[in-house]
């Protein structure tokens, strides 16, 4: 029985799409084009030129790389082949150019990705709760909007001296937070960004748009207070309409990504949808060195 691992293209298509993985309007297939080029790829793992489980990764500023996409054949589960590809990709993610950092994040219920991501030695850095609603009015009180930070230098400095003095995980767009470091606070992000400081000097307010098939405010404030600090959802609420307003013809969402320690703040009459926690898994290169001395890969 021949088993190999390869990276996938657009016309291997029809064989994922022969692949019974029970998932019914699977995104992967939906855009799949965009998941295998740029700074993402996906691959497949076949035995006997049966593709059997497939998964990938993507790159983000230029030294994070978060795996994903990890699917399997119903009737080839219980073999190891899902460990088998991730722990393959970890292994290529870390030997492309300027990698310091893999990842995974998944749902806490999903109880069979956090094995896997378990059994290639990530372990667990964070659980954030994803808050989204489109209703902020119960926390608007008419206090006065925090203000804003316009200079480059002044942002970095702010956020560099919140997230990586402190070692924070910072979410860095819906979906992946990441270990800060300064590769995540450069030019090209932050002057998307959004930054606030209140009249108290406490941590930073920072608001952008993120796009994730829907449209999203993202609203990272990762911290305690995030619901009885004065004027931060009013600040909030003024970033909110505006990208209403350049989206007239869409729905546009509140994305707050709340910490485990922190998730008994919530108000028992908040008005956000709140679903499974999910659990930022990671490795440093470091320690991947450290585990992997004899690297690569009976998959050559």
């Amino acid at each position: 029985m021949k088993e190999y691992i390869k990276v996938l293209t657009t016309t291997d298509l029809p064989l994922l799409l022969s692949m019974d993985t029970g998932i019914i309007d699977d995104y992967v297939i939906q855009v799949f084009e965009r998941l295998s080029t740029g700074q993402n790829r996906i691959y497949g793992l076949f035995v006997d030129e049966q593709l059997v489980s497939i998964a990938g990764y993507s790159i983000f500023a230029n030294r994070y790389v978060m795996l994903g996409r990890l699917r399997s054949d119903r009737r080839y589960r219980g073999k190891n082949y899902a460990t088998k590809i991730m722990k393959y990709i970890r292994d290529i993610a870390f030997q492309l150019p300027n990698i310091t950092w893999v990842g995974g994040n998944t749902q806490e219920n999903n109880l069979a990705a956090r094995r896997v991501l378990t059994n290639i030695g990530l372990t667990e850095q964070e659980t954030l709760y994803p808050a989204i609603t489109r209703e902020i009015d119960m926390f608007i009180n008419g206090n006065k909007k925090w203000h804003s930070i316009e200079k480059f230098n002044d942002k970095v400095s702010l956020l560099k001296d919140t997230y990586i003095q402190d070692e924070r995980i910072f979410p860095f767009e819906c979906y992946y937070p990441f270990p800060a470091t300064n590769t995540l606070f450069t030019n090209s992000y932050i002057d998307n960004w959004n930054v606030y400081e209140s009249r108290q000097h406490d941590y930073p307010l920072v608001t952008k748009k993120d796009v994730k098939k829907d449209i999203f405010l993202q609203v990272i404030y990762p911290f305690a207070d995030v619901f009885t600090q004065p004027g931060l959802w009013e600040t909030v609420y003024d970033d909110y309409l505006n990208l209403n307003f350049t989206h007239p013809e869409q729905k546009v969402y509140i994305w707050l990504d709340i910490p485990e320690a922190h998730i008994h703040h919530l108000p028992s009459n908040h008005p956000f949808s709140i679903d499974s926690p999910w659990i930022l898994h990671g490795m440093s290169i470091d320690n991947w060195k450290q585990s992997n001395k004899h690297s690569l890969l009976e998959y050559n």
